[in-house]
């Protein structure tokens, strides 16, 4: 097996399944390369499920953020 080979086989898969695993551009019609789907629906979900939790932390840190300084010009100016 030469080292394009070992390339193209998956890293799980083992006979016949790491033999047809690779599959190039030129073996799809255009029409089933439009088809291709770029994330699943389940993918979709946890990506937007992770933005909103990324989004209400960062938003968690900027108020903390705006209060520690608020605290802090209140000491300054008391």
């Amino acid at each position: 097996m030469t080292d394009h080979d070992h390339q193209d086989r998956h890293p799980f898969a083992s006979g016949r399944a790491a033999a047809d695993f690779h599959v190039s551009a030129d073996d799809m019609s255009p029409e089933e390369a439009m088809d291709v789907r770029l994330l699943t629906a389940r993918q979709r979900r946890l990506l937007n499920r992770l933005v909103t939790i990324l989004v209400g932390a960062g938003m968690c840190a900027a108020l903390m953020v705006i209060g520690a300084a608020g605290s802090m010009l209140a000491v300054l100016f008391s």
